[in-house]
């Protein structure tokens, strides 16, 4: 590698850590700080490189086929120029894969471990800096709603949450490989839970909880040799979570209303008015879009990139939901979503990118991958992860940062 290249390579890590900084403002600072670390990773490009890369992971390959399954998917669609937004909104699905995740290659795996750890760390600091405004807002200006989750951090906090649960996994598993064993690296290791806990509950992401208990769940096993040991902390977790929902009734309540009026989700139409909640109102967005699909002879191909919300709609408006005012609404799941867009098609190509993300992580002992998976999945049945800016960048840049087709040997375990 030459001497300049050298250099350029030296501000990379730099360049990850600011594009993911980007991701907590709006779309023109999140799209600066991008553009910055694809100027880095264009004078990383050689085309040998690129090409050895690529055939190092047939993760990455399936994800850029992905991508160009919406082209595909392009030509079938009606409007044209939806089709085109959808392309260029899930255009860093090929970016990154093409040019970031070849840079990251050459990076050392101390380099990518002291990068995952950053991004652990700037994850925290965001949630620091929000609680701060939060606290501040609520203590000069009397704000009761400071601590709401749809007020509380700068972003959708659907999309914080699913930042959140990542950011502070990584950065657990993290401080686990760095720090000694040691009564202050159990000490820090407990703190970390309990706010991460606490901070989940606070913005009341049902989801979020779920993924992380569980993301936690597996990492304390991956690096707990004791299984006393393991138990008594999982016991510990699950107490944790219940008295903090206790004390943060907003939450609970989240959680308790889950079980009703489920019936309506069986529902063909909506024929009177009826009490919605987050998971009856989803149920019966799948059950009927995917009722339309089966009853068109579209479930293979689709409907098209630039048409799946627009079928949508006319879903919604059959079955009386355009009452609610719920016309424009995406699916809130991304299967759901893929499936109306590209089909079982789109669905079994999505599948085999999480799969073989999976398992060459495993081959790799690279848990880190496996974390950032397990959340996205969890999130992706109860949002369209994959439709927003805010998701689809995160993706893309955590699967190229975490993607890595080399053993990792972890050391430190207790």
């Amino acid at each position: 590698m030459s001497v300049w290249r050298e250099k350029v390579l030296r501000y990379l890590p730099g360049g990850v850590c600011l594009a993911y900084t980007g991701l907590f403002f709006d779309l023109t600072v999140s799209n600066v700080t991008l553009f910055i670390l694809l100027g880095l990773c264009l004078l990383l490009f050689t085309f040998r490189h690129t090409l050895e890369s690529m055939k190092s992971s047939v993760a990455i390959q399936l994800l850029i086929l992905f991508y160009l399954l919406h082209i595909a998917g392009l030509l079938a669609s009606e409007d044209m120029n939806n089709g085109l937004f959808v392309l260029e909104k899930k255009v860093t699905l090929l970016i990154l894969p093409l040019f970031l995740f070849p840079a990251l290659q050459l990076l050392s795996a101390d380099q990518k471990a002291e990068l995952v750890l950053w991004m652990g760390l700037i994850t925290i600091g965001s949630s620091v800096f929000f609680l701060s405004m939060a606290t501040q807002n609520l203590i000069q200006c009397y704000d009761p709603l400071a601590f709401h989750r749809d007020y509380f951090a700068s972003i959708p906090y659907v999309f914080y949450s699913i930042y959140f649960a990542t950011g502070s996994l990584l950065l657990l598993h993290s401080a686990y490989r760095h720090f000694p064993n040691s009564p202050g690296k159990v000490f820090l290791i407990l703190l970390l839970i309990v706010y991460s806990l606490t901070l989940l509950v606070v913005i009341s992401s049902k989801t979020g909880i779920i993924a992380y208990i569980t993301g936690l769940a597996y990492l304390l096993f991956k690096n707990i040799y004791s299984k006393r040991i393991y138990l008594l902390c999982m016991t510990g977790v699950v107490f944790s979570l219940a008295a903090l929902l206790v004390l943060y009734p907003t939450t609970l309540n989240r959680f308790t209303e889950l079980t009703r009026n489920l019936k309506v989700a069986q529902q063909d139409t909506i024929t009177k008015q009826e009490d919605f909640t987050g998971l009856n109102l989803r149920l019966f967005f799948w059950r009927n879009s995917i009722n339309q699909l089966r009853t068109d002879d579209r479930l293979i191909t689709g409907v098209g990139t630039g048409d799946g919300q627009a079928y949508l709609d006319k879903v919604y408006t059959k079955v009386h939901l355009d009452k609610y005012l719920f016309l424009g609404f995406d699916a809130h799941n991304q299967w759901v979503m893929t499936l109306l867009q590209l089909g079982l098609i789109g669905i079994g190509l999505l599948a085999a990118v999480f799969i073989t993300g999976w398992i060459s992580a495993g081959k790799a002992q690279n848990f880190n991958m496996h974390f950032f998976l397990w959340v996205l999945l969890c999130f992706s049945f109860s949002e369209s992860v994959l439709e927003s800016n805010k998701g689809i960048v995160f993706f893309a840049l955590f699967f190229c940062i975490l993607c890595n087709p080399k053993k990792i040997t972890y050391k430190n375990k207790v």
